[in-house]
């Protein structure tokens, strides 16, 4: 019987041991892996507005029905808009302003139409007058003032800052007296641009 209660004891031992050699295997072959790490996303704005047009300038005598003016746009209330009206009296007539096109968000921007200038005229007696005409006695000029380039797709304005556009137009001089109107002309001018991000 004591045989048995030692071997009997061996075993509960053993089995003990085992069990131990089994946790302390099983320990050694457990890894625990972490990653800690923040990220912060810095904010990012989009505001392309006009700024303060400049002061216009003329030659000649021409009569400002309409200064340049910024129209908001609802309902952001962004300058999106500039409206003016002038009558050019006399050839040798001119009348031009300024106007910073403004990013002041941070992201830059980018022009994405490809046809943005529109020109269109009617006589007082609201006829049509043929496009092929306009340059006859009239020329007008919508640039940038760092290149003297019309607005085009794909120019560029980078976050916080501005560029500069030139707005002219012109009766003009060198005029022979059988291209003169015989009637009042208005002249629709309208300058679209998209912006996008860049």
């Amino acid at each position: 019987m004591k045989n048995n209660k030692k071997r009997s004891n061996k075993g509960i031992l053993l089995a003990l041991l085992l069990v131990l050699g089994i946790s302390v295997g099983y320990a050694v072959l457990t890894t625990t892996l972490k990653i800690n790490g923040s990220t912060t996303v810095k904010s990012a704005s989009w505001n392309i507005h006009f700024g303060t047009i400049g002061t216009p300038s003329s030659t000649g005598n021409p009569t400002v029905v309409q200064a340049p003016q910024l129209v908001q746009a609802p309902p952001t209330g962004i300058d999106e808009e500039i409206e003016f009206s002038v009558t050019l009296n006399k050839p040798g007539d001119t009348y031009s302003f300024s106007v910073p096109v403004e990013n002041d968000g941070t992201l830059a921007a980018k022009i994405s139409n490809s046809t943005i200038f529109t020109i269109s005229a009617e006589d007082s007696d609201s006829v049509t007058v043929p496009s092929s005409t306009y340059d006859d006695y009239f020329t007008y000029s919508v640039v940038w003032h760092d290149t003297n380039a019309t607005p085009a797709q794909d120019d560029q304005i980078a976050g916080s800052s501005s560029r500069t556009i030139d707005v002219t137009v012109a009766y003009r001089t060198d005029i022979d007296a059988a291209d003169l109107p015989d009637k009042d002309v208005t002249f629709t001018m309208d300058l679209l641009m998209t912006w996008v991000q860049a």
